[in-house]
């Protein structure tokens, strides 16, 4: 009876265990990623709290040009401080994270080590399931940001491929060469190069106007090579919601050897 009574209780307490350590794993996170800074010349109506106010207007006012910042965050979640430089309308350089699913960076320049100096500026709920983020900064008036990110990883974007994004106020149609979709706001969708080797792919996007009628709103030419991983925002602007663009970011992988 001894004996039974303790195995019971071993179960129990090894099953305990197990589970706090499952939840332990759930809550930490460990990612790759790249910062990417919103060009400040094209403002997007998706991601302003204010259509009628531009944040990129308050930052680049007459006489206040705006200057990206160098931001800090904690790499390892606790203490080991790691900063890099936001670059307007580019790519930051590789960075990796280690830690609780909420990631929040920082003003750089303050010490991480003390609490109480630290200047948060953005914060982020990793996704989950992420190992390989693109993440998009978009400043706002106070010095803060909404981060916007995306999976970049080839898992989500696969060899000769494109993911697309509306981050528009509207619903979508494109036709990437001869693929035809529709994409909700927020949304996204893959589709694979039709077009072999190096060429251009077009891409042809209608949105949806208030008055229900859908209008002819973005033409372009995306030269492609058939192993390229590519992204593509659709936004509307935040000064104009009726003036549609796009942003275009190429991932390649590096050459693995060949076999013998």
């Amino acid at each position: 009876m001894k004996k039974k009574i303790f195995s019971i209780l071993s179960f129990i307490i090894t099953t305990s265990a197990l589970s706090a350590l499952s939840e332990q794993d759930e809550s930490m996170v460990t990612i790759d990623f790249r910062a990417f800074l919103w060009p400040s010349h094209a403002p997007i109506a998706a991601m302003s709290n204010d259509p009628a106010k531009s944040s990129f207007m308050h930052l680049q006012g007459p006489g206040n040009q705006y200057t990206p910042p160098e931001v800090a965050y904690l790499e390892n979640g606790k203490d080991r401080e790691r900063t890099f430089q936001l670059l307007d309308d580019r790519l930051s350089a590789p960075l990796n994270y280690q830690g609780p699913v909420d990631l929040t960076f920082y003003q750089a320049g303050s010490p991480l080590s003390d609490p109480k100096t630290r200047n948060p500026i953005a914060n982020l709920k990793i996704p989950r399931g992420a190992r390989e983020l693109t993440i998009f900064f978009f400043p706002k008036e106070n010095g803060t940001y909404k981060l916007f990110p995306v999976d970049t990883s080839p898992g989500s974007i696969p060899a000769g491929s494109a993911r697309i994004y509306n981050l528009s106020t509207a619903p979508l149609a494109c036709k990437l060469d001869d693929s035809d979709f529709a994409i909700e706001p927020g949304k996204s969708h893959l589709t694979p190069f039709t077009l072999p080797s190096q060429h251009y792919q077009p891409i042809l996007v209608a949105s949806l106007s208030r008055e229900g009628k859908w209008k002819r709103s973005l033409a372009r030419k995306l030269i492609v090579n058939d192993e390229d991983r590519l992204l593509v925002i659709i936004y509307n602007l935040e000064a104009n919601p009726d003036s549609y663009n796009l942003l275009r970011l190429v991932f390649r992988d590096e050459a693995t050897p060949p076999e013998i």
